[in-house]
């Protein structure tokens, strides 16, 4: 998204002759209207738009919905302080215009691939939080004392119950989350709260 709709249009002809897929829009509010935030990619924004939203508020609005989508920012009005605010929030990349191409495509490259791992990311920690969902109550119990390191033998004595029980409920554990020690256990107990 840019301000000049025609610089937009010059940098969708660049990338898709580059080989990559692109939707220009004009404005922020379309944008959030039409965009589906769940296809890998990657933002380009100036930080003037037209309309009611700048990049800098998109950016602002796409962190407060969490949005995994990595922004590469480009002005011709930034500054050092603006770059650095945006970077801060999360930004990949700031580039001043006239934008360098061979800058942009490795930006843009990095930024791809950030969001593919942000996405992967995303879908393991929901496959863990699943799996904690089918943990018993007794289970979650024992997970939360494995978590803090403590040994079968305490936390048998915690919860009343024998320590080849505690050990049992650990086999289980682990066998139900996908881990191999307590250290991941407490890994994933940790994402709970």
């Amino acid at each position: 998204m840019d301000d000049d709709p025609s610089i937009t249009d010059a940098l969708s002809f660049l990338l898709e002759g580059e080989g990559w897929n692109t939707i220009a829009y004009h404005d922020a509010d379309t944008f959030l209207a039409n965009d589906d935030l769940k296809v890998p990619g990657c933002l380009i924004l100036d930080v003037r738009m037209p309309n009611s939203m700048s990049g800098l508020e998109l950016q602002e609005q796409l962190m407060s919905i969490a949005s995994y989508l990595p922004i590469i920012f480009i002005s011709a009005h930034g500054d050092i302080e603006m770059a650095v605010h945006t970077i801060k929030n999360g930004a990949c990349d700031f580039l001043p215009k006239p934008v360098d191409q061979d800058k942009l495509l490795a930006s843009i490259e990095k930024a791809v691939q950030l969001c593919h791992r942000n996405l992967q990311a995303l879908q393991e920690a929901r496959a863990r939080n699943e799996n904690l969902k089918t943990l018993t109550p007794r289970e979650l119990e024992v997970a939360k004392l494995l978590a803090t390191g403590a040994p079968n033998k305490v936390v048998a004595d915690q919860l009343g119950m024998t320590t080849r029980t505690a050990q049992v409920h650990r086999g289980a554990i682990y066998l139900k989350l996908g881990v191999h020690s307590a250290v991941e256990i407490a890994e994933l107990v940790r994402t709970m709260n």
